[in-house]
């Protein structure tokens, strides 16, 4: 992957994530007015203040793995943007893993244990933008190892085939009427001695 194809990505992700963010807070604020609604008041508003509270905290995690891609984008170099990725991706599993400590060593009423439960999702959101650019960048050089090997793979029997194919017919049209019935085969066989030869030396060439 080029360092554009990577710098582009990282774009496709911020906008996206800042698109998801803006109306997931829209939603917030429009379920948190239902649930406030004096004049018509819903049926259940605390199960829209929850589903409020978590649209917000959903949209705070988009944000901060937006925010989070853009000091990596200002990286120079496409190996720095990896490895700011990678260091990001330890930072917030640190984050990630004191948020559960916090909130396992707090009773259920306390208002700290939302927070810290808060938190820990959005580090384990980011934590999965990041891993998901990163296992896209990482698999680029894969996928063309494998279409050289595809690509070497096919000249190698393609060329065996035809030349095979041409040494035979060769061997057999000038094969005298009189002499052993072995000219094709050997026609054969010196074609595919020839093409071996030169596939190896093209290679080294390049090598």
């Amino acid at each position: 992957m080029r360092s554009t194809d990577l710098q582009d990505l990282l774009r496709a992700r911020i906008a996206e994530l800042e698109d998801t963010a803006g109306q997931l807070k829209d939603l917030a604020e429009l379920k948190q007015g239902i649930a406030e609604d004096v004049e018509v008041p819903p049926e259940d508003p605390e199960r829209f203040q929850q589903k409020a509270s978590e649209d917000k905290r959903d949209a705070i995690a988009g944000l901060t793995a937006a925010n989070t891609l853009k000091v990596v984008l200002d990286q120079r170099t496409k190996a720095t943007q990896i490895a700011m990725l990678r260091h990001y991706v330890l930072d917030f599993d640190k984050a990630m893993n004191r948020s559960a400590k916090l909130s396992s060593s707090l009773a259920d009423g306390d208002p700290r244990k939302k927070d810290a439960d808060d938190d820990g999702f959005t580090a384990s959101f980011v934590i999965t933008i990041l891993n998901g650019i990163i296992s896209e960048v990482a698999s680029e050089p894969a996928r063309i190892g494998v279409a050289m090997k595809v690509r070497t793979i096919g000249i190698w029997v393609t060329g065996l085939l035809a030349s095979g194919l041409i040494g035979f017919a060769i061997g057999a049209h000038f094969q005298r009427p009189d002499a052993p019935s072995s000219g094709a085969l050997w026609g054969m066989l010196a074609a595919l001695g020839i093409f071996t030869c030169a596939r190896f030396w093209l290679d080294s060439g390049r090598s």
